[in-house]
């Protein structure tokens, strides 16, 4: 793996985003677009190691995939090739604990109560998900065995999920094109609910983008419907009050109070993105002024990423992509996807590589590679295609 990723990458995984930007030029405006993409990895530029943005950069040199039918098709081709070579896919079937006998991972725990054996568990449910609630406590790494580290993230989102009556690109002159605002100087979100409604709408950083302008499949699948998706980065520490720690839902006492503040923060994501997409070509006309005049209007903060997602403090990206996950002692020794505690255990996943699909899968081929005893995931990727010619 060293040899596989180490040409300069010690160099560009010690030295910050921000630090190349500086060096480059003294013109904000200039190192906003330079630094715009960020978001998606969610470290801030000052903490963000440059060979990680500089690879994302990379990543999106010559546009984006949309997948046609929406991205549930991934997960049902996955699904689809487990079951064809003889696994069986289960859903609605929460872990509570990785077996242990004998001092080897050699199986699961269900929820139900219901237990299956295997000859290695594999977990996507993060590194440390899986360490700190999956596995008896002596096979927890000490570095991150009951308190928080560098690597844990707070950074979550406001996700704004927007249906609009009328076709993307005929009626409302909405492109496939992914809108990002940036403010000239990158300012982390207030930690405190008052001052995040304190934020003018034209100071939101967001991102704007619209899955039915970009899925090819959704003009004859839903027909003269738009659906928007708004993202916003969002602290973790402003919902720590409303937060029940055994179901991560807001206490009836505490709903009036959440809910006013989603519906008013929500108004401002709209506002905010209606501006860009105008700015961008959208007809000013057809688009909705307020977003109770949309069809549909749905609002996430980050207690529902922690709900849905089961990373702690609703953490999109789960472990922070910052310079000393990067770092060689991290990256090759920690984050592995084997487990030098509990043998049988494997780790897949983003959390062995970087986040996003690209990131996730590579994290695969990494696991798959360790298991077979081939651990570089092009030699991997070779063999896959002779065995399939």
């Amino acid at each position: 793996l060293i040899r596989f990723l180490d040409k300069g990458y010690s160099k560009y995984a010690n030295i910050s985003l921000r630090e190349v930007t500086n060096s480059i030029t003294d013109n904000a405006l200039l190192r906003t677009v330079l630094e715009y993409i960020y978001g998606d990895y969610g470290s801030s530029p000052s903490e963000a190691p440059f060979m990680l943005h500089a690879g994302c950069l990379l990543h999106y040199a010559k546009g984006a995939y949309y997948p046609t039918g929406g991205p549930q098709v991934i997960a049902e081709r996955i699904a689809r090739a487990i079951t064809k070579h003889g696994g069986e896919v289960r859903i609605n079937s929460r872990v509570r604990a990785i077996w242990v006998e004998q001092g080897r991972a050699v199986g699961i725990k269900l929820a139900n109560g219901l237990w299956a054996r295997s000859k290695r568990v594999i977990s996507d449910a993060g590194i440390y998900n899986t360490s700190r609630h999956l596995v008896p406590e002596a096979y927890c790494p000490s570095h991150i065995r009951g308190k928080s580290t560098p690597l844990d993230s707070m950074v979550s989102c406001f996700c704004l999920f927007v249906g609009i009556e009328g076709d993307p690109q005929a009626d409302l002159g909405i492109s496939p094109t992914i809108l990002r605002s940036c403010n000239k100087d990158y300012e982390p979100m207030p930690t405190t609910i008052q001052g995040m409604l304190q934020i003018p709408p034209e100071s939101l950083e967001v991102f704007v983008s619209s899955p039915t302008a970009s899925d090819q499949s959704a003009k004859e699948c839903y027909p003269n419907k738009t659906s928007l998706q708004i993202i916003c980065e969002a602290p973790y520490e402003p919902f720590a009050d409303w937060d029940n720690p055994k179901t991560h839902k807001v206490d009836r006492n505490n709903k009036q109070e959440y809910q006013s503040f989603k519906d008013a923060f929500a108004q401002k994501m709209y506002a905010r993105a209606r501006d860009l997409l105008i700015a961008a070509g959208a007809a000013s006309d057809k688009l909705p002024l307020r977003l109770e005049d949309t069809a549909v209007a749905e609002m996430g903060t980050p207690l529902t990423m922690e709900r849905y997602l089961a990373t702690e403090h609703g953490a999109v990206y789960a472990l922070d992509h910052n310079m000393i996950r990067f770092g060689a002692k991290t990256f090759l020794t920690q984050l592995r996807p084997d487990s030098t505690l509990l043998p049988g255990l494997y780790f897949t996943g983003q959390d062995v590589s970087t986040c996003g699909l690209a990131g996730a899968m590579l994290g695969g081929y990494m696991c798959a590679g360790k298991i077979l005893g081939n651990p570089n995931p092009s030699a991997l990727v070779q063999e896959v295609k002779k065995s399939q010619a």
